[in-house]
């Protein structure tokens, strides 16, 4: 019998115990009643994550199947997944990025300007969201994008890791999504078409850049748009709030990181490892195979459970603990960003984010404190908070 249900409420409000008799116990385990496998040791991981020939992402990442090969990145395989990746990391790469970090910068602050007075917030909508959200609009050229509903769109969408969207609530989101999408296309389409020189922004290079001998068609442009869209804010919004409170919750934790920034890059590290966003996502083999004595058959979804294998004790010395003394070039093994072929192409602009928005807050708000009790996020194999209220003293001095 299976020991893991990740839409156990117990499982879902603390998931690390499970994780650790999985990796004791049963380090791959059958979930009959939502028809996959699991696997939960690093080792086992980082070993499938590699095996690109047996282990596919063609179905998708999230539980329910995709059409083969239809998604963009974490949906494809080799030779397609190539192409993308060669793609996206022409326009997208941490040499392009770093050239947003004033602006980003300069976003925080403004944020921070108007949050200021008012003595607390409700940290995920006011801060945690608008930063990656905002960000990766500017980035895509999208001037008068509908924000809200793109929050919304994001939140829905992740539900469909493992199913939980209601399509009743998706499905509008996402027609408006593509609606806007589509108009933003048509819009540089148009002014390529008339001699005329298109928005500098990552829709246009999207649009233009050839690889190998081939340019992106607009279903695939579209998906892409959509993966950036919540991969690129979503998950940045969960990291930024975990860092806070992880830090918040530990007496001394945040006038320590006020005294020595040099300790903000490791704090996110060990964020990422302690409380990665992102849980799990699956893979499909190509044949049957068998692993610590369980067969999985071929096409069988398979959850590889990064969090479970970033609190190996094979691999980490008191996993269970958040610690800022762990080295930063080891902590960044961990599986937050996944490895291998797949790994996060936007993990540098989401660390920079983080970092930003936290140096931002130890900069204006030495007091700050979590002011009531934060909310989890829904979906069940991801780690975040929808309400984090914090306040600090209104004659803060941090700048």
């Amino acid at each position: 019998m299976s020991i893991y249900d990740p839409f156990d409420s117990e499982t879902k409000k603390n998931p690390h115990p499970t994780y650790a008799r999985l990796r004791e116990e049963e380090p791959v385990s059958a979930c009959p009643a939502h028809a996959f496998h699991v696997v939960s040791r690093d080792e086992d991981i980082r070993a499938m994550l590699r095996d690109v020939d047996t282990w596919s992402s063609k179905f998708g990442p999230g539980l329910p199947f995709a059409e083969p090969n239809s998604g963009a990145l974490v949906g494809v395989d080799p030779p397609e997944h190539t192409f993308q990746r060669k793609l996206i990391g022409a326009v997208f790469g941490p040499r392009s990025i770093a050239g947003y970090e004033d602006q980003i910068a300069a976003l925080v602050e403004d944020i921070l300007d108007e949050l200021e007075p008012k003595g607390g917030a409700d940290l995920i909508p006011t801060f945690a969201e608008r930063i990656p959200l905002v960000v990766i609009c500017r980035l895509l050229g999208f001037d008068d994008a509908p924000l809200e509903t793109f929050r919304r769109y994001v939140h829905v969408a992740t539900l469909g890791v493992l199913g939980e969207a209601d399509p009743i609530e998706l499905e509008p989101l996402y027609a408006d999504t593509m609606a806007y999408f589509r108009s933003e296309i048509a819009r540089r389409a148009q002014l390529i078409a008339e001699g005329a020189t298109p928005p500098d922004d990552l829709t246009t290079q999207l649009m233009i850049t050839e690889i190998d001998g081939r340019t992106l068609d607009e279903n695939v442009l579209l998906g892409f748009m959509s993966f950036l869209l919540i991969g690129g804010s979503g998950t940045t919004t969960m990291l930024i709030g975990n860092v806070v409170y992880e830090l918040l919750q530990r007496p001394g934790m945040w006038d320590q990181l006020r005294a020595d920034r040099s300790l903000v890059p490791v704090a996110i590290e060990e964020s990422l490892r302690y409380d990665a966003p992102v849980h799990g996502l699956f893979r499909t083999p190509n044949h049957d195979v068998e692993l610590h004595g369980h067969t999985i058959a071929r096409d069988t979804k398979t959850m590889v459970l990064y969090a479970s294998a970033n609190r190996d004790p094979r691999v980490w010395d008191d996993p269970d603990e958040f610690r800022l003394d762990r080295d930063q070039r080891q902590l960044q093994r961990h599986l937050a960003f996944g490895y291998g072929t797949h790994i996060c192409l936007g993990a540098h602009l989401s660390r920079m984010e983080t970092r930003l928005g936290l140096n931002g807050l130890l900069n204006r708000f030495p007091t700050l404190r979590i002011d009531g009790d934060p909310v989890d996020t829904e979906p069940s194999v991801l780690k975040g908070f929808d309400h984090l209220p914090v306040a600090w003293d209104l004659n803060d001095a941090g700048r």
